[in-house]
């Protein structure tokens, strides 16, 4: 008996997951970490060190149980996700002070070499949650 040779490029499977759901449910859970990264660092006068964590957890979640993809692709689309909310709520806490002559100093500290630490490793706990294991 001989066997089928199938394309798995065609062929549905569990590990491709939903890519497009996995897209929305990342974009919203990144908007709404932006938006705690504000509230906290506003009103609590937390250092910004705990939301960019916290929002690479909720990223990470969300891509994982809506895309139900094991494909690296999850993993890039979570870290990319959550280095966007994060830059975004640190931004957008400095812009209701917001001059034109701030704008330089707000993408220094957005950039400086702590903030960037703080953005690989939220990235990376997003990349380690986003994909489901085989």
């Amino acid at each position: 008996m001989t066997q089928a040779h199938t394309d798995p490029a065609n062929s549905p499977s569990p590990q491709r997951g939903n890519m497009v759901l996995a897209t929305l449910a990342g974009i919203v859970a990144s908007g709404v970490g932006a938006v705690l990264y504000y509230v906290v660092c506003r009103y609590a006068n937390i250092e910004w060190l705990v939301p960019p964590l916290l929002i690479g957890a909720m990223v990470g979640l969300a891509v994982r149980f809506a895309g139900q993809g094991r494909d690296p692709q999850f993993r890039l689309l979570a870290a990319a996700l959550t280095v966007a909310g994060a830059m975004g709520g640190y931004f957008w806490l400095d812009y209701w002070n917001f001059t034109p002559f701030m704008l330089g100093q707000t993408i220094g500290r957005m950039l400086s070499l702590m903030s960037l630490l703080i953005y690989a490793v939220s990235a990376y706990i997003a990349y380690l949650i986003a994909a489901r294991s085989a």
